[in-house]
């Protein structure tokens, strides 16, 4: 049998990171898409001024700001270069921080903008992004417009935990990974694609037999990540061993 690959993060990230691998690795891997966390909007946006800079620390905000009808032609700032192509495609001129909260706040504090700061996240949030924008001076609101749920493992993916193929798995985020860890022990050598080193310490008690950290917090960084581990799962699997 084929490695499994199991994807947790939310739709429609799930399908597609699914779909990126699958165009870069082939069929070498079953899938397994079951998110651990459900997406709810939470209804209007705040109000977005003419000079307002909307700040977005995923692609999670962006989507509300288009479901709550937020105004195009704003200048945005983003998190990472995937957040940002996804802010572009919501007609705003976004340039990216090409990293995490760390290198945004850097970009804000190299380059502040003159407008208010809005911060649009979710309910739960890392970083303390607009608590430290306003300790440094900046006016930064924030308006909480997503939250995420949890939701079970399917039982697809719950099967592959429990079974004897090799499984790899990018996590993105340490809530999720909080959430897969409640699955421990993994009966199957489980390959872990971390996105940071939070990520990877929620999953110890998975036991995995392996834990690669992206080389950054990016959505191509991971793919990278990832792709690296398959291989090595599927020598695992034929008997090959991995590194």
């Amino acid at each position: 049998m084929r490695p499994v690959l199991l994807i947790t993060r939310p739709e429609p990230g799930a399908t597609r990171t699914a779909n990126a691998l699958r165009q870069a690795a082939g069929a070498t891997f079953q899938t397994v898409i079951s998110p651990l966390l459900a997406m709810r909007f939470r209804g209007a946006l705040p109000v977005i001024g003419a000079g307002d800079v909307p700040v977005f620390t995923s692609m999670n905000g962006v989507r509300a700001y288009r479901e709550g009808g937020g105004p195009a032609g704003r200048r945005a700032l983003a998190v990472g270069d995937a957040t940002a192509a996804a802010a572009r495609e919501a007609g705003l001129e976004t340039v990216s921080a090409g990293g995490d909260v760390e290198a945004l706040i850097a970009l804000v504090l190299r380059d502040p903008p003159s407008g208010r700061l809005v911060h649009l996240r979710g309910l739960e949030t890392r970083g303390d992004l607009g608590p430290r924008l306003r300790a440094a001076g900046l006016v930064c609101d924030e308006g909480v417009v997503y939250e995420q749920t949890s939701q079970p493992l399917s039982k697809a993916g719950q099967a592959a935990l429990a079974g004897t193929s090799p499984v790899v798995t990018p996590v993105f985020s340490p809530r999720t990974a909080a959430e897969l860890a409640l699955y421990s022990p993994a009966n199957a050598p489980v390959f872990v694609a971390a996105m940071s080193p939070a990520v990877a310490d929620a999953l110890s008690p998975l036991a995995p037999r392996r834990v690669l950290i992206a080389e950054a917090p990016t959505a191509a960084a991971m793919q990278a990540a990832t792709l690296r581990l398959l291989p090595e799962a599927a020598a695992l699997e034929t008997g090959g061993g991995a590194e």
